[in-house]
This record gives C-alpha cells, structure tokens and sequence, in this order.
C-alpha cells in the first residue's frame, strides 16, 4: 500500500506532466524547416545554406507531435482498519441509559465518552460542551453491546463502527486504555 506522501508525489508529477503536455502546440513542417534554418545560420556559412536541398535532408521526413496525455486519475486509498456496516434500522426499543436524551436531542450533532471515569462530552454546532455525566466501564460496555445487538454485528476488539438508524458509534475497544466511543447523530 503507498504511502500518502508517495500518492501526493505522483499527482504532483502527473499533473504538473499533462500541463506541460497541454501547452504544447503542434508544430508544422514550415516552422520546423524555419527554425532548423535559423540553427543553421548560426553555425554555418551562408552560401551553404542558400542550397534548400541541404536543409530537406537534415529535417525530419515524418513530424512528431505531442498528443496531450490522458490523465487517469489515481484511485482514492479507502481505509481498511475501519469498514462502515451496512445501515440498520433504528429498533422501536433502542434506549442507551443515560446518554438517551442527547441522542433524541436534535441539535446535539456528536456525543463523545473520551473513556471510564471522564466527562462524557456533547456538540451542538461548532460548540463541544462537557456534561455532568460520567460513565464507567461497564456502562460503556452496555451501549456498545446495545449497538452491536441492534445492527447484529459482533463486537471485536479493535476498532467498532456501526450504523443504527439515523446514529453512527465509532469505538476504540481497549483494556489497557479503556472503551471510548464517538456516537454521530446524522439528523
């Protein structure tokens, strides 16, 4: 898999190629005999280049030109490490305890649990705000198991992304540094 900086690299090069390609103009067989000339006269006595034969057999029989060269574009990397599931419908019975009222609230955008013990934090807009509620691990544990029951997707260690009805919950799974999560509500 590249490296995004090589990615970058190679746009740059292949753009910056097809603009070159692109300001070039075909050349007729009149300007190449011109400026084959002119070279000529530069380094070449005059009563040589009086003879018109002489030029003919230094130019070129077939004209080379430049087509513009077809940019294709390089394929977007997707990323592996976190693949989107399928999209579930919301359950009529889908409660998460104590984040429940953020997530009906319409102007709440992102409710964000940084891990066991922390200030669990909410977005209206552009503004985060901290809440007054603090979960622990095993309230934790409940609402990533309330997702993977509702979009009946097994939960795995690592990274967990799941979309149920209109809320996406992205979580890291981790003993050593605890359960986080992001739930994104997309009203």
């Amino acid at each position: 898999m590249k490296h995004i900086n090589d990615v970058r690299r190679e746009f740059l090069e292949r753009f910056t190629r097809q603009l070159i390609f692109s300001s070039i103009k075909p050349i007729t067989q009149q300007e190449i005999y011109e400026r084959i000339k002119r070279k000529l006269e530069k380094e070449m006595p005059l009563r040589i280049i009086m003879d018109t034969s002489r030029i003919e057999q230094i130019a070129p029989e077939k004209i080379v030109r430049l087509a513009p060269m077809q940019f294709n574009p390089v394929p977007r990397v997707q990323k592996q490490a976190m693949p989107v599931q399928q999209i579930s419908a919301m359950p009529n019975d889908f409660t998460i305890d104590k984040l429940d009222f953020f997530i009906k609230d319409k102007s709440i955008t992102m409710v964000e649990c940084p891990g066991p013990g922390k200030v669990v934090l909410i977005r209206r807009g552009q503004i985060t705000e901290p809440t007054s509620i603090i979960l622990s691990k095993d309230e934790i544990d409940k609402i990533i198991t309330a997702f993977s029951r509702a979009a009946k997707i097994p939960v795995i260690g690592g990274t967990f992304r799941v979309n149920v009805g209109n809320l996406t919950i992205s979580a890291i799974i981790s003993e050593i540094t605890g359960t986080r999560f992001i739930i994104m509500n997309r009203m």
